[in-house]
């Protein structure tokens, strides 16, 4: 885990009562010293991948009992069915009230129904989050990878606390992701998204230019605790802007993925703040929850973290360098071996063929001469 990582974890926010919320903040739904509701979204496409999900929610179910409610999503009738049949087998079902399993279009993975289908009625509570039963069918980490996000978000009651007492006691935080796990880091960056991500900008913001020498960080996978009035401004752009194709999608390089790689973004616009969610609870103490969360804008250009970046990424690639070459020298040392013992063959071949010839040159010898006696 990277130390920068521990200074952005949600635990490290102030305690500020008297902090002013956002101007644009939903108000009008009771005392904002407690957290009124709790949304739970959960999109099912992979049906099958919903257990897990469930598994992490009932560890964390005394946390959410009595103050949470649960939608979910699916495309067919038939996972719909499934869906009742998996939670009616699921401790869940008396402490977390299912609202809604309501049916979707298949198109834009999981934004589409979280940020077009129902994000209207996760707008009436004060705190949401939003999960989906992902399978990444294009590598072979993806059950990691869901499994490292549940870890993040949903690892324990003490944490679900935690997380929900930081939105009482924060007003202006917005947005807590999962700290991108080990599969995912190496793929943490802007890919072939910062061209779209940047022209999507210009027209949502023209105030701001996207900088790639901003710091970027995102919640890989789209999975987070959120307040929903921190990101109604990206539920308004996929409603007004962001056209959703049918699948198959590509795996990189579309609007979907520029998105996600905006969350923070999106939140800071509306005059939120984010953190993260750290997956290892006993680092905290060692920073100290009364500590000053120092946080960073990932609008605001960061010379010193892109250069360091950049030296990382250097050394990591002459690292990387340094094994092809090792590898390389290895596969010629064996090429090598391999053309001598070629050779070590072919000359036995040849003493084969030569005993061979004169073998049968003596059979022949031998077959006159017992001619001959006859």
């Amino acid at each position: 885990m990277c130390s920068s990582d521990l200074q952005l974890d949600f635990r490290l926010l102030p305690t500020r009562e008297d902090e002013d919320p956002p101007k644009n903040k939903r108000s009008g739904h009771g005392d904002t010293a407690k957290t009124r509701q709790v949304a739970i979204h959960i999109h099912c496409y992979y049906v099958d991948e919903l257990a897990c999900i469930l598994r992490a929610l009932e560890r964390c179910a005394d946390a959410l009992s009595g103050r949470a409610a649960l939608f979910l999503t699916t495309d067919t009738e038939k996972k719909r069915r499934q869906i009742f049949h998996l939670m009616a087998s699921s401790s869940l079902t008396s402490t977390l009230p299912i609202n809604r399993v309501q049916l979707v279009e298949n198109r834009g993975r999981n934004l589409r129904p979280l940020f077009l289908d129902i994000y209207p009625l996760l707008s009436e509570y004060d705190v949401a989050l939003h999960l989906h039963a992902k399978r990444s069918v294009a590598n072979t980490f993806g059950r990691q990878w869901l499994l490292d996000m549940l870890n993040s978000l949903l690892p324990s009651d003490a944490c679900v606390t935690s997380i929900l007492a930081a939105f009482r006691d924060n007003a202006s935080l917005g947005l807590i992701m999962p700290q991108a796990g080990e599969v995912i880091r190496p793929l943490s960056n802007w890919g072939s998204n910062f061209v779209l991500a940047r022209m999507l900008c210009a027209n949502v913001f023209p105030d701001r230019v996207l900088d790639p020498q901003a710091p970027l960080v995102f919640p890989a996978g789209m999975m987070f605790w959120f307040r929903p009035s921190a990101l109604q401004k990206m539920a308004d752009v996929c409603t007004r802007l962001v056209s959703f194709v049918s699948e198959p999608v590509a795996e990189d390089g579309t609007l979907l993925h520029a998105l996600e790689r905006l969350s923070a973004h999106f939140c800071e616009a509306a005059g939120y703040r984010w953190a993260l969610a750290v997956s290892e609870p006993e680092t905290a103490p060692a920073y100290g929850a009364s500590k000053t969360f120092p946080g960073f804008s990932v609008w605001d250009k960061n010379e010193d973290a892109y250069l360091h970046a950049t030296r990382q990424l250097a050394e990591e690639l002459k690292y990387a360098r340094q094994n092809i070459d090792t590898l390389t020298e290895t596969c010629q040392q064996q090429a090598a071996s391999l053309t001598a013992l070629q050779q070590d063959v072919s000359l036995i071949l040849q003493q084969v063929d030569r005993k061979s010839t004169r073998l049968n040159s003596s059979h022949t010898v031998i077959s006159y001469a017992v001619f001959c006696l006859k």
